[in-house]
């Protein structure tokens, strides 16, 4: 579908429709003006010589973590009576 289709489909719209494609556009600018913004100040990073290299972000290829269980108290619990 080209952007003229979209343009003209709009005007089909009623005022909640129009609401609705409002707020899935708004969403959408919000997220690419995000990643426009990491990927500047990544850029800046590297420009300055403060970092080399950026490893590239997969949220998708974090795995499943599962608590280690341990004998005695908590380490939190451990780490708490040491700051004492």
């Amino acid at each position: 579908m080209s952007l003229q289709q979209v343009l003209d489909q709009l005007k089909t719209l009623d005022f909640e429709e129009l609401q609705q494609v409002n707020r899935a556009v708004q969403e959408r600018l919000a997220s690419q003006e995000l990643i426009y913004k990491r990927r500047a100040f990544y850029q800046a990073l590297q420009a300055s010589g403060l970092v080399h290299h950026i490893k590239p972000h997969h949220p998708n290829n974090q795995k499943e973590r599962n608590p280690i269980e341990i004998q005695g108290e908590s380490i939190s619990q451990t780490i708490l009576e040491e700051r004492r």
